[in-house]
């Protein structure tokens, strides 16, 4: 992957997340990770501030110890093994300059098939995508809107379905074997800045919170950061925002998964999202409605038949809050069907589709793109 700084001249690095390629290892056998390698690397994307904060914790557990690994390289580096690349991918986050990229790669990686994830849901919408151009090598992040961006069926398209695997908590250093007591009076939502993005759900969330608070209950939001910085630590508590939500890193998220008995999560839409990633991550049941299900195409996987409770009645949702803290039965069987759905997601041939995936593209008579530049 490239060195967070490199091409600074058109690169907004302030708006991309470095953490997951920092906290690698360089090599498989390496004995320190990206984080230690580079510490001149500068992090100006909010939520990446945790790598300063927590790094003492991070580095001290011995969680990740295989031998996944990301090197960094600058663009001298890449420009002088281009020949030898056979494959770049592409992220949303690429959109802005995604016409520049694919040329430079023209030049420089002239071996090169294009893997692409920039698109996002809201092409679907838009009936889109980034400078009309279809990538017959797309690999979509799921669950999301977007699994039906791409028809498998079409000549052509190879497509690749991806899920957030929970190898994420061994690389931000979580010990999930580590015994964690839950408290059954204790509701936790995720939703950053919510009482201006969506004053609705807000409204909702109060008169939950208010609800329980009266049963006994204690339901508690966490976030207060600005849009498109992440787990910005540094607006915690009030700041641009307006919000005094508290923002918590995505490791000490983690903890308050690990401790609550159930996440809820009022939100319209979304996708590949964090709550429902973490809550399976952590077998937490979740609460939410059959329009975010339905809306964010999450409903192969959470569903009422399995590991969530859902309504778009405020009562009803207060009623299912009450109701799960109560009933240890229907806390467990939520919690177990949560974890069985990672197993779903990353069944017996996974990884083979994957494999097939990477080979198909590599096989392109092109570089990868139904209609060039």
């Amino acid at each position: 992957m490239l060195k967070p700084g490199e091409f600074s001249d058109e690169w907004g690095w302030g708006n991309i997340p470095v953490w997951p390629r920092m906290l690698h290892k360089p090599e498989p056998t390496s004995k320190v990770r990206n984080l230690e390698k580079y510490p001149e690397v500068k992090y100006t994307f909010g939520e990446d501030c945790f790598l300063v904060l927590e790094k003492d914790e991070i580095l001290s557990s011995e969680v990740y110890s295989g031998n996944a690994h990301v090197t960094l390289l600058t663009e001298k580096e890449i420009k002088d093994i281009g020949g030898d690349i056979d494959l770049f991918h592409t992220t949303d986050h690429c959109k802005p300059v995604l016409e520049h990229r694919l040329r430079w790669v023209r030049d420089y990686l002239p071996n090169a098939k294009w893997i692409s994830s920039t698109f996002n849901p809201g092409e679907i919408k838009e009936g889109s995508l980034p400078l009309g151009i279809v990538p017959k090598n797309p690999c979509v992040l799921l669950p999301s809107p977007c699994e039906n961006l791409f028809d498998p069926n079409i000549p052509g398209i190879n497509r690749f379905l991806m899920f957030r695997h929970p190898f994420e908590l061994d690389l931000q250093g979580i010990d999930m074997s580590a015994p964690i007591e839950r408290d059954p009076r204790y509701v936790v939502s995720f939703n950053h800045n919510f009482h201006v993005r969506d004053k609705p759900g807000y409204g909702l969330f109060c008169q939950i919170q208010e609800f329980c608070k009266g049963c006994g209950l204690d339901v508690v939001n966490f976030g207060g950061n600005i849009r498109g910085q992440g787990a910005d630590l540094a607006h915690s508590g009030g700041g641009p925002s307006g919000s005094d939500f508290i923002t918590l890193s995505p490791r000490k998220c983690i903890e308050q998964y690990r401790k609550a008995r159930v996440v809820l999560h009022l939100k319209n839409h979304d996708w590949a999202g964090g709550v429902p990633a973490n809550a399976r991550f952590t077998s937490t049941p979740m609460i939410t409605s059959r329009h975010f299900i339905d809306s964010s195409n999450y409903g192969e996987y959470f569903n009422e038949a399995t590991s969530v409770l859902l309504s778009n009645e405020p009562l009803e949702v207060m009623q299912l809050v009450l109701r799960i803290a109560l009933d240890d039965d229907l806390f467990h069987e939520k919690s177990a069907a949560m974890e069985k759905i990672t197993k779903k997601m990353f069944d017996n041939d996974y990884w083979d589709r994957f494999n097939d995936f990477v080979n198909t593209a590599m096989d392109d008579e092109n570089w990868g793109v139904l209609g060039l530049l």
